[in-house]
């Protein structure tokens, strides 16, 4: 796959960088924007370039902040759209999902926590008084809440994206087997 002169937008956000594999000076440029194909020196390359480039198109090429759920879809479209069933690329994404999956175990094992956090930070919030004396602590509260609220709905958008890239693999598996057997009964009709 050749890629003409092409300068790509920022990739605005840090977990969608993550998922499109780019790491150290290659995270860097994306999400400055500085990821042009003057970078593209080799294979790796050519193929995170080709995942900016459709994540963008995805995104209308207009870099906004999306919804996590908008931003689920449009990696699941863009999946489908780029992992064909061909050897490498299959794999690749299959490492994806499995460091996905592993990242997930993590995060699930302290989502409880999470969620005893907000119980208790909700009671405070209820039983603090709002006067100037308690002030303080009601916006330190509520800060809290919203950090581990945040927190808790990255979970629940990594759980998405892994059940939707876990679909993708399955058919894109079962593709390449059909494909295989197609291949395979007109080399013995040959």
């Amino acid at each position: 796959m050749k890629i003409k002169s092409l300068k790509f937008l920022p990739i605005p956000d840090a977990d969608v960088a993550s998922y499109l594999g780019l790491k150290g000076n290659q995270l860097c440029m994306a999400q400055s924007g500085k990821y042009s194909s003057r970078h593209l020196n080799d294979e790796v390359n050519t193929k995170h370039a080709h995942l900016i480039l459709t994540y963008q198109q995805q995104s209308a090429v207009k870099v906004q902040t999306p919804t996590l759920k908008k931003m689920a879809r449009q990696l699941a479209s863009r999946c489908k759209e780029l992992y064909q069933p061909e050897g490498e690329d299959l794999a690749w994404h299959r490492t994806r999902l499995k460091k996905l999956g592993a990242q997930l175990q993590d995060m699930r094992e302290e989502e409880q926590a999470l969620v005893d956090m907000i119980k208790t930070l909700d009671y405070l919030l209820a039983t603090w008084p709002k006067d100037k004396a308690h002030r303080g602590d009601r916006l330190w509260a509520e800060v809290q809440l919203d950090k581990v609220e945040k927190r808790i709905k990255k979970v629940d958008f990594l759980a998405q994206l892994h059940l939707e890239g876990r679909v993708i693999m399955e058919q894109a598996t079962v593709h390449k087997q059909e494909t295989m057997q197609q291949q395979l009964s007109k080399q013995l009709r040959g």
